[in-house]
């Protein structure tokens, strides 16, 4: 049998608790639940460090058909390429924003008016041989490339004016939330961002690779295709290699992660310690 004064120590916080209002009971739950967020996403991001880490690129794990990390130069697959709106550079990736300059009382940084994307699939020449790669669903770990941008009071011209009419960004317009006072009478700063897999360009591609007969079957055909998984499963999705390219080479994807991981994973456990002082 459990001593009284064992017991008591046991459920001393339950007792504690019916003491304490539901609503601040409640706050203090959700506050707690907000805290696990960057300690999850930390966590899932270290881990992906560590599963692209465990072999280089351009190995097989198993198979082709399997995971499989893989580097070379890009080409074409069986599309036009795109030709970025602005840089009218030819690529088969594109992730392109318009960004406007906001300053306030503490500084100021760039925040996004508009954006758009697009992707054709791609093929890789490998030491592993050719290698379709869908890129629809892929997480992209690309270097940003400003390729145009204008000051407060300019207008754009050439292709960055056509891309800003496209997508109907107005650059003599100033913005409200912008605490700078020039700013709101004068209009604001703006720039184009890329981020794009060019062709010719060597890329690193992380996925699961398989031998699709409607693809890999034919004269001058790829040898495997990368694509986004169907209907993956939970254990999957969290603990399988994830789908991604990356335009840096294979040790800047992996010190993403790692820095995204760190980063999460360190504001979690300062988040938790300030709601675990609160509560003492």
């Amino acid at each position: 049998m459990v001593p009284s004064t064992a017991f008591d120590a046991l459920f001393a916080p339950l007792v504690l608790l019916q003491s304490v209002p539901f609503g601040i009971v409640f706050l203090y739950g959700f506050a707690f639940s907000l805290a696990l967020v960057p300690l999850g996403i930390g966590g899932l991001s270290l881990y992906r460090w560590h599963v692209l880490s465990q072999d280089e690129a351009n190995q097989y794990r198993a198979t082709v058909d399997g995971p499989i990390e893989v580097a070379g130069t890009v080409q074409a697959a069986d599309s036009d390429p795109i030709r970025a709106s602005v840089s009218a550079t030819e690529c088969v990736v594109c992730e392109i924003e318009a960004q406007r300059y906001v300053s306030g009382q503490h500084g100021g940084d760039w925040r996004t008016v508009t954006s758009r994307a697009e992707r054709h699939p791609f093929v890789i020449d490998s030491p592993l041989g050719t290698v379709r790669v869908e890129p629809e669903a892929a997480d992209l770990v690309f270097e940003d490339e400003v390729v145009a941008e204008v000051e407060k009071g300019e207008e754009p011209t050439g292709r960055m004016a056509g891309f800003f009419e496209a997508v109907g960004v107005d650059a003599s317009e100033g913005t409200l939330a912008d605490l700078a006072p020039s700013n709101t009478l004068f209009g604001s700063k703006y720039r184009v961002v890329e981020r794009r897999v060019d062709i010719g360009e060597d890329v690193y591609v992380a996925g699961t690779a398989s031998r699709d007969a409607d693809v890999t079957v034919g004269f001058d055909s790829p040898d495997a295709v990368i694509r986004a998984l169907e209907d993956p499963s939970l254990t999957q999705r969290l603990f399988g290699l994830p789908f991604i390219i990356g335009d840096r080479g294979e040790q800047a994807v992996r010190g993403h992660f790692w820095r995204r991981g760190l980063l999460f994973t360190a504001g979690g456990a300062v988040a938790l310690l300030l709601v675990a002082g609160i509560l003492t």
